[in-house]
């Protein structure tokens, strides 16, 4: 987990963040106030039951702000 956060701050460009926050919340800026967020940002493992984990790709739950990545 840490080294997603690693890699999302240091080697994403600022557009590459942008298309991040698109695919996980479903639009292109977060809330600018604490009590504007309908949910808490969570990510999730996910096992992958048939076929090479490389091959898996995250998934993003816009309606409850939920990305689930492969181990």
């Amino acid at each position: 987990m840490q080294h997603f956060w690693t890699v999302l701050s240091t080697k994403f460009t600022e557009e590459q963040k942008k298309l991040f926050v698109k695919l996980v919340w479903g639009r292109s800026t977060l809330p600018s106030r604490h009590e504007d967020f309908i949910s808490k940002f969570v990510i999730n493992p996910f096992t992958i039951t048939n076929g090479p984990v490389d091959r898996a790709l995250p998934r993003a739950h816009t309606c409850s702000f939920t990305l689930n990545l492969p181990d």
